[in-house]
C-alpha cells in the first residue's frame, strides 16, 4: 500500500518523465532490433553472393580444363592421324611401284590396317562430346601380343621407307602372349 502511495504523489510531470524515457527507451529497443534484422539480412546476402561467386569460379576453372583438355586432345589426335594416313599414302607409293602381285597385296594388307587406325581415330574425334563429360569410353579387348606390336609399326613402316630409314620388327624370343589393350 505504501508503494501506491508513493505513485500517486509523484506529480504529473514526473511520470510523464518516466513514460517518455521508457518509451525513448522502447524506441531505441526496436530500432536496433531493426538495424540487427537489416544487418542479418546483409549478411545473408554478402553470404548468397560469395557462394554463387565461388561456384562461378568454379566452374570458370572446370571450362578452363575442359578447354585444355580439347586443346591438348585435338594436339595428339592430330599427330596420330597424320601418321596412319602417311603410312596409307607411302604404302599406296609403294603398291604402284611393286612388281609382283604378291608384293602388291602385302602393301595393300598394310593399306588396310592403316585405314582401319585412322577410321578408329576419327570415329573417336567425333566421340569429343562424350570425352567432355568425362565418359570417353575405353574398348578393351583381347588381342595377340606380337600381332599389336606389328599393327601398331605398320603405318610408321611407310614413312621409314619413304625417308629411307630401315625399320624392322624383330618378336624373337617374344613370348606368345594375349594382352589387354584399348586398340586406340
Amino acid at each position: 500500500y505504501t508503494h501506491l502511495n508513493r505513485f500517486t504523489s509523484l506529480s504529473g510531470k514526473i511520470i510523464l518523465l518516466v513514460v517518455a524515457i521508457l518509451l525513448a527507451i522502447a524506441l531505441g529497443m526496436a530500432y536496433l532490433s531493426f538495424l540487427l534484422w537489416r544487418r542479418r539480412g546483409v549478411e545473408k546476402h554478402l553470404t548468397e553472393v560469395r557462394v554463387k561467386n565461388e561456384q562461378m569460379q568454379a566452374q570458370m576453372a572446370a571450362n578452363r580444363k575442359i578447354s585444355a583438355a580439347k586443346e591438348e586432345f585435338f594436339s595428339h589426335i592430330s599427330h596420330d592421324m597424320r601418321t596412319p594416313l602417311n603410312g596409307i599414302i607411302g604404302f599406296t607409293d609403294l603398291a604402284v611401284q611393286e612388281p609382283t602381285l604378291d608384293g602388291t597385296k602385302d602393301y595393300l594388307g598394310k593399306i588396310k590396317i592403316s585405314s582401319r587406325i585412322l577410321l578408329d581415330l576419327i570415329n573417336d574425334t567425333l566421340q569429343l562430346s562424350k570425352l567432355e563429360r568425362g565418359k570417353y569410353p575405353f574398348i578393351w579387348e583381347e588381342v595377340d601380343g606380337v600381332e599389336f606390336i606389328k599393327s601398331i609399326l605398320t603405318p610408321i613402316e611407310a614413312i621409314a621407307k619413304e625417308k629411307g630409314v630401315n625399320l624392322s620388327i624383330d618378336t624373337t624370343g617374344m613370348e606368345a602372349a594375349r594382352v589387354v589393350v584399348d586398340r586406340l
